[in-house]
């Protein structure tokens, strides 16, 4: 029996599937005083303009209205021309439907960094790495960054995946089989 259980588990650790969970929770651990400790980063652009936007957001979908107009910001500004807050993205709609504020902000940057840590640990593995290999890509890309350029807003950590998703896409079209001469 526990041999059976053994051979379940070294099928598990050599899937795919575990450098995804290990990058899931580094993810966790950079934004864990967000998520779990109730604290917000105390930058000025943080408290001054993204937290109230996306107030102004989970406010205008709360009740029905439009979040295309705040009148609230400057006299009057049209939001959706803001690229702060991702008022069109799907996910940042259910997030801010449904959590409370804060939670809903921060789960949201924590996911689009974890994007960008799957799509670069992708990227490596498309280009031959090792899973070592492209956990290390994966980490040296992350902490590349400055963790205040990835929690001052939604925008950038958005931002963040990005790239190594244009470069995970723009190398497996690469290896296409159309694309090779033959």
């Amino acid at each position: 029996m526990s041999i059976f259980f053994l051979s379940i588990f070294k099928k598990f650790l050599s899937s795919g599937i575990v450098p995804i969970i290990f990058l899931f929770f580094i993810s966790i651990a950079i934004f864990s005083p967000y998520l779990f400790f109730d604290k917000i980063p105390s930058g000025e652009e943080d408290i001054g303009v993204y937290y109230p936007a996306m107030f102004f957001y989970q406010n205008a979908i709360s009740e029905g209205q439009s979040f295309l107009w705040n009148s609230f910001y400057y006299g009057g500004f049209p939001t959706f021309l803001n690229f702060f807050g991702g008022f069109f993205y799907p996910l940042h709609y259910f997030l801010f439907k449904f959590l409370p504020l804060f939670l809903a902000y921060h789960i949201a940057q924590t996911f689009a960094v974890f994007l960008g840590m799957t799509f670069s640990y992708l990227f490596g593995r498309a280009n031959g790495f090792s899973k070592i290999g492209s956990l290390i890509l994966s980490l040296s890309y992350t902490i590349s960054q400055t963790l205040g350029g990835l929690d001052t807003g939604l925008s950038y950590s958005n931002g963040f995946m990005v790239l190594p998703l244009l470069l995970f896409v723009i190398t497996k079209i690469k290896q296409a089989s159309s694309f090779k001469s033959g």
